[in-house]
């Protein structure tokens, strides 16, 4: 589901000062605790660390789920059958 522009700027405010902020040093981080809390937002913490503000920036777009919705998109899912990890560094570079 695309997220709320209000949303996405909340969460990108979480992840900023979520590994500096020490637990109720502010009300507003515990707030952002637990709203952020499910896994989805987990995966989304790591693919920030990875990839900064452009992985919350997907978030917004309604592109994956309108297509879904009209059957004229769909999500795989394969298991590869070897790592390649060699070429992670390639991610995001096209």
């Amino acid at each position: 589901m695309p997220r709320h522009p209000r949303v996405a700027d909340e969460l990108r405010w979480h992840v900023r000062v979520r590994r500096r902020a020490p637990k109720g040093a502010h009300e507003r981080f515990d707030q952002a605790i637990k709203a952020f809390s499910a896994p989805r937002f987990r995966a989304l913490y790591r693919a920030w660390l990875e990839r900064g503000d452009p992985a919350l920036d997907a978030t917004l777009s309604p592109t994956l789920a309108d297509a879904i919705e009209r059957g004229t998109g769909r999500l795989e899912l394969s298991v590869l059958p070897h790592q390649y990890l060699h070429l992670l560094a390639l991610v995001g570079a096209a």
